[in-house]
C-alpha cells in the first residue's frame, strides 16, 4: 500500500516551462525519460506515484547510482526518500543523494543537456515497505543546497514510489 501522508508540494514561481527540467531520471530499474518539455507547467510538480511502471525496489543497506539529465539550463539535483511517511523529506535524515554542483544544460530549447550520476546509499535499517521518493531540480543551485519543500523560482519536482526491501544477510 502506498503511503497516505499529506506531502509538502514545493511551489515554483515559473515552474519548468523555461527548460528547467528533470529531463530523465534513472535509479535501479526506475527510468523516467520525461523529456525536455515541462509536463507540469508553472506548477513544476509531477506526481508519478500512481504509475506502476515508474517505481523500483531498493535493498536496505544497498548502494545505487542515480542519474539525472538536464534540459536547457544548468540545475542542481537532489533526492530524498520519506522513510517515516510524514510528508516532510527531512534534509538531515532522508536526503539520499545530490549532484556535485550544477548539471550543465544544453543552452537550447528542447535539447537534452548533460547528465550526472551521484551515489545513493541506503541505511542498513530504514523502515521496510513502500515510501515516496522525491527528485528535485533547482535552477542555478548547487546540488547540496537543493531543498525538498521550499519555494523556488525555476525548476521541477518529481515524486515516485519505491519499495525498501530487507538487507542482505551479514556474511
Amino acid at each position: 500500500n502506498a503511503p497516505t501522508a499529506c506531502y509538502c508540494v514545493p511551489t515554483t514561481s515559473f515552474g519548468c516551462t523555461d527548460g528547467d527540467v528533470i529531463a530523465r531520471v534513472t535509479l535501479n530499474t526506475l527510468d523516467n525519460n520525461s523529456g525536455t518539455g515541462c509536463p507540469s507547467g508553472l506548477a513544476g510538480y509531477s506526481d508519478y506515484t500512481s504509475d506502476p511502471l515508474l517505481t523500483t525496489s531498493l535493498q536496505a543497506g544497498g548502494s545505487y547510482s542515480c542519474t539525472v539529465y538536464a534540459g536547457q539550463y544548468a540545475e542542481g539535483y537532489a533526492a530524498w526518500i520519506d522513510y517515516n511517511d510524514d510528508g516532510i523529506f527531512d534534509n538531515s535524515t532522508e536526503r539520499i543523494g545530490y549532484s556535485n554542483g550544477l548539471v550543465n544544460g544544453s543552452g537550447l530549447v528542447g535539447v537534452l543537456g548533460s547528465s550526472e550520476s551521484f551515489p545513493i546509499s541506503l541505511a542498513c535499517n530504514p523502515p521496510l515497505g513502500v515510501h515516496r521518493l522525491r527528485v528535485r531540480a533547482m535552477y542555478f543551485t548547487n546540488g547540496n543546497a537543493v531543498t525538498p519543500c521550499t519555494n523556488n523560482s525555476y525548476g521541477e519536482v518529481e515524486d515516485y514510489l519505491v519499495t525498501i526491501t530487507t538487507p542482505a544477510p551479514c556474511p
